[in-house]
């Protein structure tokens, strides 16, 4: 990358460095000659964004920064508007903000392979040079949301006045306001306070959540504010007000949390989307009431008056969901499930999903994935003479075949002849997902996959 933010075009071609679908095995065999040009393209950026970012010179940073800030109409090498798209802009957006202190573990490979800690005035100079074209309207709102999480984190303070004017600018991008909003917290601007007296008030929702965090977080007179939200506010700014809350200590919030949890203990049900936030609200607290009523609670739930994973079933944000579900590492649900045309093709595709199977069902096969395996999708437990397993699901059988699918091995053809012994085995889904996604994160889920209607 130049500094210009220029991408190198010549390693791109690739009928020089034979890399054509025509003489690609495997890979590029289903793909169109575009398709496996842009694979081979996002390849390549990843790694010269990722190169610039270990080298570390004043150079490498300015590399970075006029890249992000270069738009997206632009294109890129070979005329691909897709070596310039957003994501890669972000991307590079994300290494200038971690410059001073990177992870040690590289972000191609995901090897150890630690740098030492750096000074983050290149690239905080770097940013600060582009930084009018990084907010530019033109840019997509992902990227703009970027700059601002690396000026907040390189602690860029002369562009405060910028920040203060987008979080007052009612015609900009809620997201990219809050944003704004939360960068002028962390860099402690003398044009915070004011700006979050606008932002406290305002009409995107976005912007009131973002003022409720922050004000939660810099103020010491934050439990009479979250107080006010809980009686006025909306649903995602009382989640916020109650995760503030659990950390605030003394009596007043004690008394703010008691009044949340109070339905339930004259007989009542609890909000159902705040059921979740109340509890866990509940539990960090150290007031001897809170673990007496926490009891009788988890009695009901080990009784079978209420569902053990109710609180999973409303409050979710599903946009959130829908990053855990194609994000999250450990969970791994587009490994095997596909929706819209991507993802895996191991379990059932999402498509439709909230269309056909109930809520409970849903959360059901999530956190007893064993209880009910939909048909079709039934493990086989295959043995072979020579002593080899294969598990998976069986896409094809014939009289002398059978065509696996295995979330380990992928296609497998097996012969018949070769089989000494088969069985049903547990679903491909894993056991305690519910353990492996935080509480918050299986109601997220859940709240995307019943939107996939």
């Amino acid at each position: 990358i130049g500094k210009d933010g220029e991408l190198t075009v010549s390693l791109l071609e690739p009928a020089s460095r034979g890399l054509s679908p025509a003489n690609s095995s495997g890979v590029a065999e289903a793909m169109s000659a575009t398709d496996h040009q842009e694979l081979i393209v996002r390849a390549f950026v990843r790694r010269a964004l990722n190169a610039n970012f270990r080298l570390g010179s004043v150079v490498n940073a300015e590399a970075l920064a006029a890249f992000a800030a270069r738009s997206s109409s632009a294109g890129g090498p070979g005329g691909m508007p897709f070596a310039g798209a957003p994501e890669f802009r972000a991307e590079a957006l994300l290494m200038l903000g971690q410059w001073a202190k990177p992870s040690p573990r590289d972000k191609v490979l995901g090897l150890y392979r630690p740098l030492e800690a750096r000074e983050a005035k290149p690239a905080a100079d770097a940013l600060a040079g582009h930084f009018d074209a990084l907010l530019d309207d033109k840019s997509p709102s992902t990227v703009r949301v970027a700059a601002l999480d690396a000026v907040a984190e390189l602690g860029v303070a002369s562009v405060s006045p910028k920040l203060a004017g987008l979080v007052n600018n009612l015609h900009a991008d809620g997201n990219v306001r809050a944003a704004a909003l939360k960068a002028l917290a962390r860099l402690r601007a003398p044009e915070f306070e004011d700006a979050l007296a606008v932002a406290k008030a305002d009409f995107d929702s976005a912007v009131r959540r973002a003022a409720v965090l922050v004000a939660s977080q810099s103020s010491g007179a934050a439990a009479p504010e979250l107080a006010k939200v809980l009686a006025d506010g909306a649903l995602a700014e009382k989640q916020l007000a109650l995760a503030a809350l659990a950390q605030i200590p003394g009596t007043l919030a004690d008394e703010i949390i008691y009044r949340m949890f109070r339905p339930w203990i004259e007989g009542e049900p609890l909000e159902p989307a705040l059921e979740l936030d109340v509890l866990e609200a509940s539990r960090a607290r150290t007031d001897e009431r809170f673990k007496e009523f926490l009891e009788l609670y988890d009695q009901s739930v080990a009784s079978g008056e209420r569902n053990k994973f109710h609180w999973a079933l409303s409050g979710g944000d599903a946009e959130n969901g829908k990053k855990i579900f194609v994000e999250h590492a450990a969970a791994a649900c587009y490994r095997c499930h596909a929706v819209d045309g991507a993802g895996g093709e191991v379990g059932p595709k999402m498509d439709g999903l909230a269309s056909r199977l109930t809520t409970d069902y849903i959360l059901e096969s999530i956190v007893n994935p064993n209880a009910k395996i939909a048909e079709g999708f039934e493990n086989q437990l295959i043995e072979l003479k020579d002593g080899r397993f294969f598990a998976g699901i069986i896409k094809q059988e014939t009289d002398t075949e059978i065509v696996l699918n295995s979330p380990e091995d992928g296609i497998v053809t097996l012969e018949k002849s070769e089989v000494k012994g088969r069985e049903r085995g547990a679903s491909g889904m894993p056991e305690g997902l519910q353990d492996i996604l935080s509480k918050s994160e299986l109601r997220d889920l859940m709240a995307y996959l019943m939107s996939l209607k």
